[in-house]
């Protein structure tokens, strides 16, 4: 039998950036958080050629497990 235990996890809190709005955006995109984020390194899964947008779907792999994430 598998080790896959499926599971839903929604987080919520808040924040400031003191930065304007477009710019502070980007740096919470799956990419942008490459920027400041150590190791991490998301995968865009679908739709093919997304960025950034509702309804994407990626991949990250951490040491313990990997996470698939759906931007709504």
């Amino acid at each position: 039998m598998s080790d896959f235990e499926p599971r839903s996890v929604e987080l919520q809190g808040s924040f400031r950036v003191n930065r304007p709005v477009g710019e502070a955006f980007q740096l919470f995109s799956p990419l942008g958080e490459k920027s400041w984020v150590p190791g991490w390194s998301p995968e865009l899964l679908h739709p093919a050629g997304a960025v950034w947008e509702r309804g994407l779907i990626f991949r990250t792999r951490g040491d313990l497990r990997e996470v698939v994430w759906v931007v709504t």
